[in-house]
């Protein structure tokens, strides 16, 4: 009864219980998280790669290989922590598996191969939805840690600013009065009186003035024959 019904529906869309709103809103609830707006530009710049009609005339076998190969895309970048390109390979899978291949007329095939790998994707996708989280997850902590490194940053910037403006000089002209820059630099201080060099005194005789001839030399010695 109930596990006949269980295993009915085991292959079905419904099984996976994240739900393609998984990819719209914050996984994990409706809460806010700190990689909402991350995961948003992620999904924006993916767009819709894959198509979510698949033609009949092509094998479903081919459509599962073309899954498989997106499922390896996603677990090596999930390996290696290449956070952004995991979820964009996980997203594209998981859309891929619940909404493309159902389309499919062989999708619910009794067939025993369409059967096996119907299953194998089935439980791929529940692994993927779950490593999906665990992105989301890594996401928000590497966010986080940004956020608190930047704040950080931010307090330090602040604070080193009001420093600044504290040790500024208080008497500083406003621009409106400071001194125009076509005047050239401003004049050199006046040096202090007591440094400056004494006064230079003038001469205890004055000088000829420039335009009067030198003085007559004084008369020779009166001759012997004149005292006599």
């Amino acid at each position: 009864g109930g596990d006949s019904n269980r295993r009915k529906g085991q292959y079905s869309v419904a099984v996976v219980p994240f739900g393609i709103a998984l990819f719209e809103v914050s996984m994990n609830g409706s809460k806010r998280r700190a990689s909402d707006e991350r995961r948003c530009k992620l999904r924006e710049a993916d767009g819709d790669h894959f198509p979510t009609t698949l033609s009949n005339l092509r094998d479903i076998e081919s459509y599962y290989g073309i899954a498989d190969k997106v499922l390896l895309a996603f677990d090596e970048c999930y390996a290696t922590r290449r956070l952004d390109d995991a979820y964009i390979y996980g997203r594209r899978f998981a859309k891929f598996s619940m909404e493309a291949l159902p389309t499919h007329d062989y999708y619910k095939s009794p067939k025993a191969q369409h059967v096996r790998l119907r299953k194998k994707n089935v439980e791929d996708m529940e692994a993927v939805m779950k490593k999906l989280e665990d992105v989301a997850l890594q996401m928000d902590e590497e966010e986080e840690q940004l956020l608190a490194k930047q704040t950080k940053q931010d307090v330090e910037l602040s604070a080193m600013q009001k420093l600044e403006q504290l040790r500024a000089p208080t008497n500083k002209l406003s621009p409106s009065l400071a001194r125009p820059s076509s005047l050239g630099p401003p004049p050199l201080p006046i040096a202090d009186f007591k440094y400056l060099p004494p006064p230079i005194l003038p001469p205890a005789e004055p000088l000829a003035p420039y335009d009067e001839c030198p003085p007559p030399p004084p008369p020779p010695p009166p001759a012997y024959s004149d005292v006599v």
